[in-house]
């Protein structure tokens, strides 16, 4: 539910000279579709959505990843888990193709995992933005149900590798210490005060350890 705008924040605190690129993930149908948009080598940094794609990417794609930096991320649903959740998802995208997109964009606002990010009025202008069929779409084929886990191919990933997560965020303090065991390159940092959307509620933290990450790559 947002686009490149939501890294203003944390781009500003990074040096000049680095060069950004922030692909469109809406209305894509497979990570292996989203994946296209990265045509060269480069330092990939996603977050939830976005770093799942990141870490499929240096699992299956290796030759494109210099680096690896995920924040609020896994590597894929459980078998118990991943049923329900497939069933959720496509109740909720049908709902959002049958209400539109302002009834999505306040519910999405409601999650809880959201709550640090209450009254950013550029964040709900920018999901307000979306069209209501490509975020179905996304949610149908990005969503994390619809990716078939692939924890088993980490260890392949020889890039250095840094795994973000908000203290408050639930379980993903948890995963990012699993990804970290599971990349033999990778490091976990776990950010206090943070939930989900750790970037855009601790930009200041996170642009000092992405700075750390890749002052020496």
């Amino acid at each position: 539910m947002q686009d490149g705008g939501a890294w203003d924040e944390l781009v500003a605190r990074l040096p000049a000279e680095w060069e950004f690129q922030r692909p469109n993930l809406m209305g894509h149908r497979s990570l292996g579709a989203a994946a296209e948009a990265v045509t060269r080598r480069s330092h990939l940094v996603g977050y939830s959505m976005g770093g799942r794609l990141a870490l499929w990417i240096a699992a299956h794609r290796p030759e494109l990843v210099l680096s690896l930096t995920t924040i609020g991320a896994h590597a894929g649903l459980a078998p118990s888990e991943r049923a329900a959740r497939a069933a959720a998802d496509e109740a909720l995208a049908q709902r959002i193709e049958r209400e539109g997109i302002e009834w999505f964009a306040r519910y999405w606002a409601a999650q809880p995992m959201f709550a640090r990010l209450a009254g950013r009025a550029d964040l709900d202008a920018m999901r307000r933005r979306q069209d209501a069929a490509a975020v179905a779409a996304t949610l149908r084929g990005l969503g994390p149900a619809a990716v078939e886990p692939f924890w088993d191919r980490l260890g392949g990933i020889e890039a250095p590798a840094l795994f973000i997560a908000g203290a408050e965020d639930g379980r993903y303090p948890d995963l990012a210490r699993r990804l970290a065991r599971a990349v033999p390159h990778g490091r976990a940092e776990v950010v206090p005060g943070a939930g989900h959307a750790v970037h855009l509620e601790q930009p200041d933290q996170v642009a000092r350890l992405l700075r750390s990450h890749l002052s020496t790559r």
